[in-house]
Order: structure tokens, then sequence, then C-alpha cells
């Protein structure tokens, strides 16, 4: 995994198809990747999860 923590950006995956994660569709399908970005941002506001800063 890159980073020290794992992937430097976020990525999309097919896992019914691609179950070891080799094949990241961000590129392929972006406007999935935006939503399911915003979905994450809703939760974050909503539970209070704090973002790690490095």
């Amino acid at each position: 995994m890159p980073g020290p923590d794992g992937p430097t950006r976020w990525q999309l995956y097919d896992l019914s198809a691609d179950q070891g994660e080799s094949h990241d569709l961000s590129d392929v399908f972006p406007e999935k990747k935006t939503e399911l970005m915003a979905f994450w941002d809703r939760y974050m506001e909503e539970t209070g999860v704090v973002q790690l800063q490095r």
C-alpha cells in the first residue's frame, strides 16, 4: 500500500469482479467516485468522525 497509512487518493473497485482490488476504476467512473465521496463527507459530518491530517 502506498503512503504510510494506505493509498494517498480515493480508489474505486468492483468487488464482485475484482476481489483482489487490483483494477482501480476511479478514472473510468469518476461520477460514482464523486458520489461515494459525498456520502463519506456526509457520514463524517453526521457522526463526528475526525479525518487525520498528516
